[in-house]
């Protein structure tokens, strides 16, 4: 066993002390292996802490980047915008943005080696020249082919198969160098290709029109909207006249708010017609949009897998879109009973009077359907109950209104202290059909006048106002626009980061504050409320070193406070040391001058003592206590005087600091968020300075 051991031992110092490849070395010392035969493409990673696929991963990617940017096509991570030939001008049309893209997009790319170390991983990819040469040439003649296969077409026939030619001919050129310089010729004359193939589908798709007969929706929260999302879908075609499309591809999709469709991607059938059911309304927001439009995407070689021209089709298909607009509550006009309980202090002349008072308010503030007591009373005669026997609990609430016949019942417990002269009363709500209760809800109410029943009648419109808002609470919805974590804080409390969807709050005013590392704080304050949900976009100003040098130079630390975060606290220190400083040297150098002014006024007095003077003996006397003076008001001028200038110094030297020391490694790290406007997932990887 202990031979084992040491043989172990052995064989993982020999692995250990293994030299490193020499495309390795070549890449650490900063030089790219080269072969003339191959495009050649190196990823290098900091392993740190992440797992063996995330670094693997990130590796790949840095190596299609390489390769990529090599061939110049169009792929992940680049900024390079691309432009299209239209009749002899160049026109930028999109640019590009980061996008996950696979492998199989260059074909004939292999894995040639890789590498690990303790800190870093290398990977060693390439692509054979000639091989992607002649798939490139493979690709263009494809291209081509599929041209020729849509001009065979008749143009009054078949649009969608037609388009669906075209949008295949052009992620061929694409895949060709992005098209460029790709010729083509008809019977007529020589085109560029790649620009006739855009033209074409442009003009396919101007041509389609979608229209609807209603696009407007009243519905609840948690509820299936009760009439279908119907749109009819033609086209126009060359002979003159708009005709139904058959099997156009149509993506609903959430831009504000959320839910569940029936279906969400859905051709049209042999009349036009496209329709889907929402099953269920699951955002609360009162006001909630649905678009409806053309998915080009659909119509691609592979609409599973990401595409760069992903981009160009979804702007293409935006043009072509119905806007449904839904109205949104999240109670519907349920019939409920309410039920106000006197106890102590409450006569039952007063509890009716109460609770007819309590039916007014929910029937001017919400949209309920009130049923009235006098009604509901009979209804629990009949069977046997009888005013006394209503209860509190919630089981005994759910049985009441379940014999009522009614959606939900509010139940409601006032009381009246005499001696303190305060209301008490607790709210709640049953809701018959799920069988749920709601925590009750106290509300007093200090009697300040001889009139107690007066008060009590003024106060209740706005214990129904506040106990409805708890039941249909305030929304804010913050999009995530800075390219970095934006931690929220509201009232102090931190929520977490955005972005922050329908995040849920009682109706009020609210302190929010949005920080990240290496931005300027934000804060506002909002109201937020049932009645208007807040959406906005988020995007914070990047702290600089000029504006740390300037708030320095205006007040010592404050650059230094400016710089500051959760990632350097040390700033904020150093800012507090700037500013006690220049305190302290502003306290002495006063100090100094004002006892300077005293000793100039001293050795001033001695020498007119000394001027005045006419006896020689005492001439000498006074010539040396004047001469004294002078010397320690000298002294004291220079003492202070080198304070002034210390403090200059550390008022200076405060701004130079901050903008010299301003920290570098601001906001480095990940954000991840989903934007459902979109149904797109964002990654950022960042670094800002």
């Amino acid at each position: 066993m202990k031979r084992l051991s040491q043989l172990f031992l052995i064989s993982m110092c020999v692995l250990s002390a293994q030299p490193k490849p020499n495309w390795v070395e070549s890449v650490l010392s900063g030089e790219t292996p080269s072969n003339p035969e191959y495009y050649i493409g190196i990823g290098r990673v900091d392993i740190n802490n992440q797992s063996r696929k995330e670094y693997e991963n990130e590796g790949k990617e840095l190596a299609l980047i390489d390769i990529s940017s090599q061939i110049k096509t169009q792929v992940i991570g680049t900024s390079e915008s691309y432009f299209f030939e239209d009749q002899g001008t160049m026109v930028d049309r999109f640019q590009a943005e980061s996008k996950t893209i696979t492998f199989s997009d260059l074909e004939g790319l292999e894995l040639h080696r890789k590498y690990s170390s303790d800190t870093e991983y290398f990977v060693y990819y390439r692509l054979n020249k000639a091989e992607y040469q002649k798939n490139m040439e493979k690709a263009v003649a494809t291209a081509r082919s599929l041209f020729d296969d849509f001009i065979e077409i008749d143009e009054d026939s078949e649009p969608i198969r037609r388009l669906k030619l075209l949008i295949h001919c052009y992620e061929y050129l694409y895949k060709a160098l992005g098209g460029a310089g790709v010729m083509h010729q008809d019977n007529e004359r020589e085109f560029n290709l790649t620009s006739r193939v855009q033209t074409e589908i442009e003009t396919i798709v101007n041509n389609i029109q979608l229209k609807t007969e209603k696009n407007r929706y009243r519905t609840v929260v948690g509820e299936r909207v009760d009439d279908p999302l119907k749109i009819e879908t033609d086209i126009y075609l060359p002979r003159g006249e708009r005709v139904p499309i058959n099997e156009l591809p149509l993506k609903f999709i959430f831009t504000k708010g959320n839910g569940n469709f029936s279906s969400s991607l859905l051709v049209s059938d042999e009349y036009g017609v496209v329709s889907t059911f929402i099953n269920k309304i699951t955002s609360k927001y009162p006001t909630q949009f649905v678009k409806a439009r053309i998915d080009l995407k659909n119509l691609t070689l592979d609409p599973t897998k990401p595409s760069y021209l992903d981009d160009y089709f979804e702007k293409l298909s935006n043009n072509r879109s119905i806007t449904f607009t839904l109205e949104v509550s999240e109670l519907k006009n349920d019939m409920i009973a309410i039920f106000v309980v006197g106890r102590e202090g409450v006569s039952n002349p007063e509890e009716r009077i109460v609770n007819r008072h309590f039916e007014e308010s929910f029937s001017k503030i919400t949209d309920f359907e009130i049923k009235d007591r006098t009604a509901a009373e009979k209804i629990l005669e009949n069977k046997g109950w009888d005013n006394a026997t209503i209860c509190d609990d919630s089981e005994c609430q759910l049985q009441v209104g379940q014999l009522l016949g009614v959606d939900k019942m509010i139940f409601a417990e006032l009381t009246y202290l005499e001696g303190s002269k305060e209301y008490n009363c607790y709210m709640s709500m049953s809701d018959i059909l799920n069988k749920t209760t709601t925590e009750p809800t106290n509300f007093e109410l200090k009697v300040k006048s001889k009139d107690k029943f007066g008060d009590l009648k003024n106060e209740i419109p706005k214990w129904v106002r506040e106990f409805y808002g708890s039941l249909n609470p305030g929304m804010i919805t913050f999009h995530n626009d800075t390219p970095a974590r934006v931690n929220v804080i509201i009232d102090g409390k931190n929520e977490g980061s955005l972005p922050m969807y329908e995040r849920e709050f009682k109706e009020g005013n609210y302190a929010i504050k949005f920080a990240s590392p290496g931005y300027e704080t934000k804060e506002a304050q909002f109201f937020i409320s049932p009645m208007a949900a807040i959406e906005q976009r988020i995007l914070l100003e990047q702290k600089t070193k000029g504006k740390a040098f300037m708030r320095s130079l205006i007040f010592p630390g404050r650059g230094q406070w400016y710089s500051a975060d959760e990632d350097h606290g040390g700033r904020r220190i150093t800012g507090f040391i700037f500013t006690g400083l220049t305190v302290a040297s502003a306290v002495a150098s006063g100090y100094l001058w004002y006892n300077y002014s005293l000793t100039k006024a001293t050795f001033e007095q001695s020498r007119n003592d000394y001027l005045a003077q006419v006896v020689m003996g005492e001439i000498e006397a006074y010539k040396i206590i004047m001469d004294d003076d002078y010397a320690t008001m000298s002294s004291s001028k220079a003492t202070a005087s080198i304070m002034t200038g210390l403090f200059a110094t550390i008022w200076i030297g405060s701004a130079l600091e901050a903008m010299l020391n301003f920290p570098s490694d601001y906001g480095v790290g990940a954000s991840f968020s989903y934007d459902p406007s979109v149904e797109q997932n964002q990654l950022y990887l960042y670094k800002t300075f």
